[in-house]
């Protein structure tokens, strides 16, 4: 994408622009040069025969849909943008930002929006936020309305044009959009296998290969027959899925385990997830029992605390009980899950029964608010609150729930992750010294 980019045209987007004039002929010219499309090819493409059946060269794609979007900005900058500059990566409410390799190495942007990266014209790659932006192509960007376009409008192998004279993007989806989608499968199994085959002497691909040699059949057969286009396509992508399936060896005794935050409102839901779990071969579940510092099920301890004493989305009945029940009837073993000091990130103040509402003296905070009297939130953890872990009186709060759960159910197995512990920011009776940051792991 930067082929023939000289040094002094790439040089447009450093900080210091010898006018504004050259500084706008410079960039139009480089950004033309990255984005440098034919018009036609945003105009759908029709076989020029329905009833010849033509080679792989003559034929011409089929737009199955296309959408647009106004970008925002290209690559900004503190100099292009003042509306969103407080942002990371400078995006900012609804807008939709194109990141080149001229911008820097990543995106730098929160995970409030949806990314897509593109190489040669071809969305490759979804992220969530902070994206590395490839060295031969580009990253778009959206936040609100353009969040919601991107993940609407965009799938993987998405043709991409982008119009710099008018800042709009067009994404379209074709024939070979669905063809890369099932030929990054192949390439992903082809990964797999050759990675057994260096390291299990006895690896059998046989079935594997078989099914990858039909998903590749069933590719050229829909590129040759585009009248029967969705219906090979559709072969292919079963094939791939087969042979993706059969690449991995079975093992009796390995582990084969799940986690699972549960989303089950009845013990109906639970039976059935749990029948699904069991047909798969899972023999472990880690089920979220306290998270969001409530309990699923209903908590005398957090009664007695004053707190909400349990998530809302279990009111009415005691999931953790029916979750043991049925993993013990199909010979899983049921892990619980403890999410210890992290409490959601919903404004304590918004809820009298909050944690941090009730007992605002175990916030744990950050350097960025320890001087301040608002509760702090962690911007690196999604916006959210924590309690903090070297207080006592939070500590004897997390055992009294933990001996609950064991005393009260005997799961069997408990886990407690590894929890990232931040002091606050000076010295006091709880915490460990100025800046320290710790890791504890139980």
């Amino acid at each position: 994408i930067f082929a023939g980019i000289t040094p002094v045209s790439a040089s447009i987007f450093n900080n210091s622009p010898t006018n504004e004039k050259q500084e706008k002929n410079k960039k139009v010219f480089w950004l033309k040069k990255i984005f440098k499309r034919k018009e036609k090819q945003k105009t759908p493409k029709v076989l020029k025969d329905d009833n010849k059946q033509d080679t792989k060269q003559d034929l011409q794609e089929k737009i199955h849909k296309q959408s647009s979007f106004k970008i925002s900005l290209i690559n900004p900058t503190a100099a292009n943008t003042k509306t969103s500059n407080g942002y990371p990566g400078m995006r900012g409410a609804n807008m939709l930002v194109i990141y080149t390799p001229a911008y820097g190495i990543k995106t730098g942007t929160n995970e409030f929006g949806a990314e897509a990266v593109v190489v040669n014209d071809m969305v490759t790659k979804f992220s969530g936020a902070d994206s590395l932006i490839p060295s031969n192509g580009y990253v778009i960007s959206g936040h609100g309305a353009a969040k919601k376009w991107i993940q609407e409008n965009l799938i993987l192998g998405s043709k991409i044009y982008i119009d710099t004279e008018n800042m709009e993007i067009t994404s379209s989806i074709t024939d070979e959009t669905y063809i890369y989608d099932v030929n990054s499968k192949i390439r992903e199994t082809e990964t797999i296998i050759r990675y057994y085959k260096s390291n299990e002497p006895l690896y059998d691909c046989k079935k594997a290969a078989f099914h990858l040699a039909k998903a590749d059949e069933y590719i050229y057969k829909a590129r040759k027959y585009p009248e029967k286009f969705s219906f090979y396509l559709e072969k292919a992508k079963e094939n791939a899925d087969e042979a993706l399936k059969n690449t991995i060896p079975y093992k009796e005794n390995e582990f084969k385990g799940i986690w699972i935050r549960p989303v089950e409102k009845t013990p109906e839901e639970i039976h059935n997830t749990v029948e699904r779990l069991s047909q798969t071969g899972i023999k472990n579940v880690f089920l979220e029992t306290f998270y969001h510092g409530k309990t699923i099920y209903p908590s005398k301890v957090l009664q007695k605390y004053g707190v909400n004493d349990q998530n809302s989305s279990f009111i009415g009945f005691d999931p953790l009980k029916i979750w043991i029940s049925e993993c013990h009837k199909h010979n899983i073993k049921l892990h619980v899950w403890f999410e210890c000091f992290y409490v959601g990130n919903k404004n304590p103040k918004y809820d009298a029964k909050h944690i941090l509402s009730v007992y605002p003296e175990w916030a744990n905070t950050t350097k960025t608010f320890a001087d301040s009297h608002e509760l702090a939130y962690s911007k690196a953890e999604h916006n959210g609150y924590f309690i903090d872990p070297a207080n006592p009186e939070v500590q004897n709060f997390i055992n009294e729930i933990t001996d609950e759960i064991i005393c009260e159910y005997n799961p069997g197995l408990y886990k407690i992750p590894t929890m990232r512990i931040y002091p606050k920011r000076k010295f006091n009776r709880y915490g460990m010294g100025l800046y320290k940051i710790c890791e504890s792991r139980i």
